[in-house]
Parts: C-alpha cells; sequence; structure tokens
C-alpha cells in the first residue's frame, strides 16, 4: 500500500513539472497561431463579402493609403525594457569646482552619487571619476547640465541595452515555478495526511528547491528592474591644458635650496626648535598623563611605605622615654632613682694618689660612680701624717 501511494505521488509530481515547463511554449504557440488565423479569417470574411462591400472597402484602403499629415510614427521603445548608460569626459579649469557642480547637477535632476573616485596628483590636482545613478527620463537633462560644468567635454559615450527578453523570460519561469509550487503543497498536505514520512520527506525537498529557483529569479528580476528605472552615467574629471601649464610653470616651494652656510644653520636652527619641541611635548605629556597614573598604580605602595615608617617611630619612642617626665614616650616603666652612694659627696685628697689608690680616688670626675669593683659603698679616705 506504501509503495503504491508512493510511485502515485512521484508519478504526478513529474507529470505536474512537464505539464507547467511546457506552458511558455504552448503560451508561445497558440499567440503565433491565432495570429496566422487571424489573416484567413479575414480573407474568408472577403471572399464571402458582397459586391458593394468590396466596393467600399476598396474606396477605403485607397483612403488610407493617403498620408496624413497629422500622423505621429510609432515610439520604438515604448513598451520596452531598455538599460541606458552614459560616460562624459570633462576638461576642468578648475576641478574641485567642477565635482560640486557635478553633485549639485545629479541631485537637481533626482539623482544620486554611487561610487565617487577621486584623488590628488603630485602636482596636488584634484581628478578621478564620479558615478551617478539618476532616473532614466532625467538622464538627458543631467547630461546637459553636466556638459556645462567643465571648460570643455572631451568625450561623450552612451549604450542602450534592450532587456525585454530577459524580463519575459524571467516572468514566464516565475510563473510556471509559482504554479508546481502550489500543486507541490498540495501534494505536501496530502503525503501527510497519509502518514508516509518517506513521501513527506521527496516532496518537502523539492517544494525547498521551487522556493530556492523562485528568489534567484526575483532577485534577477528586481535587479534589471532597478537598472531599467535608473540610469548609470558615469563622469570623468581631469585637468585641462592650460591648468596644468600654469601649474608646472609656477616655482617650486618644494625644491632644495642651493648650499650655503646660511642655510645650514637655518637647518640646525629648525631641528633644534623641533627638539625643543619635542622635550616640552613628551613634559606636558608627562605632567598631564603619567603622573596621574603613577599616583594611582603607586598609592598601595606609598601607604605601605608610610604605616611602615610610623610603626618605627612608635617603637623608638616606646624604647627611649623623654628626660625629666618618669614616664616614656611610649607609656612604659620609669627608670630608677640614682644610689645614695652615687650621690654622696667625696673629700678631696690632700696628697697624690700612689700606687694603690683605685682609679676613681685618683679622678674626682669618676668619683660618684663608686669603686670599680662594683660595689656600692666608697672606701674610707686615707688618713694624713
Amino acid at each position: 500500500m506504501t509503495t503504491t501511494r508512493r510511485r502515485q505521488t512521484t508519478a504526478v509530481t513529474l507529470a505536474v513539472g512537464l505539464v507547467l515547463a511546457g506552458c511558455g511554449g504552448s503560451d508561445q504557440a497558440s499567440q503565433s497561431q491565432d495570429a496566422e488565423q487571424r489573416p484567413a479569417s479575414a480573407e474568408g470574411g472577403a471572399d464571402f463579402a458582397g459586391d458593394g462591400e468590396a466596393m467600399s472597402e476598396a474606396a477605403e484602403e485607397q483612403d488610407a493609403d493617403a498620408p496624413d499629415p497629422n500622423a505621429t510614427e510609432p515610439d520604438a521603445t515604448a513598451n520596452r525594457d531598455l538599460i541606458y548608460r552614459a560616460t562624459i569626459g570633462l576638461s576642468s579649469d578648475d576641478p574641485d569646482e567642477t565635482v560640486d557642480a557635478v553633485e549639485a547637477a545629479a541631485t537637481a535632476a533626482g539623482g544620486f552619487l554611487s561610487t565617487t573616485q577621486l584623488q590628488r596628483d603630485d602636482l596636488g590636482i584634484l581628478r578621478g571619476s564620479m558615478t551617478i545613478r539618476v532616473p532614466a527620463g532625467n538622464l538627458e537633462d543631467l547630461l546637459a547640465a553636466v556638459s556645462e560644468t567643465a571648460a570643455e567635454v572631451t568625450s561623450r559615450d552612451q549604450t542602450v541595452e534592450d532587456v525585454t527578453g530577459q524580463v519575459a523570460d524571467i516572468e514566464a519561469r516565475l510563473r510556471n515555478l509559482r504554479a508546481l509550487e502550489e500543486e507541490l503543497l498540495v501534494l505536501l498536505t496530502e503525503a501527510r495526511e497519509g502518514g508516509d514520512t518517506e513521501d513527506v520527506l521527496s516532496v518537502f525537498d523539492r517544494v525547498g528547491e521551487v522556493r530556492q529557483e523562485i528568489e534567484v529569479l526575483e532577485g534577477r528580476q528586481d535587479d534589471l528592474g532597478e537598472q531599467v528605472a535608473l540610469s548609470t552615467v558615469t563622469v570623468l574629471v581631469e585637468p585641462s591644458p592650460t591648468l596644468l601649464a600654469s601649474v608646472q610653470s609656477a616655482p617650486d616651494d618644494d625644491l632644495p635650496l642651493p648650499w650655503s652656510p646660511g642655510n645650514v644653520a637655518a637647518n640646525a636652527w629648525d631641528a633644534t626648535v623641533a627638539a625643543l619641541q619635542s622635550f616640552v611635548d613628551f613634559g606636558i605629556r608627562a605632567v598631564v598623563f603619567l603622573l596621574p597614573v603613577l599616583l594611582v598604580w603607586l598609592s598601595p605602595l606609598w601607604l605601605l611605605l608610610a604605616v611602615a615608617w610610623w610603626w618605627r617611630r612608635r617603637r623608638a619612642a616606646r624604647a627611649s622615654g623623654g628626660p625629666g617626665t618618669g614616664v616614656t614616650s611610649g607609656g612604659g616603666t620609669p627608670p630608677l632613682p640614682p644610689s645614695p652612694a652615687s650621690t654622696a659627696p667625696t673629700a678631696a685628697p690632700t696628697s697624690a694618689p700612689t700606687a694603690g689608690d683605685d682609679v676613681h680616688d685618683r679622678d674626682p670626675a669618676l668619683a660618684g660612680l663608686g669603686p670599680s669593683d662594683g660595689s656600692d659603698e666608697h672606701p674610707p679616705a686615707r688618713p694624713v701624717d
């Protein structure tokens, strides 16, 4: 049952494709047959017409053969899809002014600049090309306005491309593909109702292919329509011979001066000024940029150094108290008072000290320090003989 349904679906799909593919050819064939049958039917009617009618028709034909002074020739471009392209070369005494005038003319004609390729040569003269898109009906007006923007028109080329056949072919293919897409969508609905997964996937893939072909043709159709609606004009701007001669004959300030001590000194002075300017520029950048950055980056390090310095000062203050206060600056224990023995007065010696005397007895300045053996008591004075 599944195989039979798949075969039927495939056969219907192929049949629909073949029928729709031949729609374009059948339409053209039917049109040609109708054109052939019209003269034949007219001749048959003339054979059966009476003699009076034949005479009246002959008189009308003679009147028709006479030239009509009020008649106008039919437009050969009517109902045709034509793409106009033009290239115009300008020789200008002032290329900068010509470029501005061309841009203004394009805007006035309802167009716009598509691309611009302009540059200055070694002499500082502007030259290059400009591409303008303008409505096809305003092409001649734009060309006339552009021709007046320069001293001379050096070249003018214009081409016309007839794309009527391409547009008709795309329309016929799109019509057939859209009809095929509708039939495939109907088959896809039937395949889904039948529940056959392979048939659904097959028809679905075919629908995707047809949709892709339709989108490609629609893009091509839009592109052709844009080219038909908007003509392309390329404007070439070149300096005139008069401008080139005047620029080339002018003195060139960039040429090197002849050698002389004064020129060398001037160049050296210029180099010195440039070096000083560079140094000043560096100083300004260092103050304005580097200093704030260093302050931000080194702030943690400076904070640690400040804390360490404060801690060392605090420890030193605690280790040694201030004199006469009785209390150290760090809040520690006050020092002990001196011993009575060290503060007691001593008698001055009346005779020269002997070898057995203590050094403290020999030196009155050291008498208050006590004996050299470390005892706290001072030895008695020797009697005088």
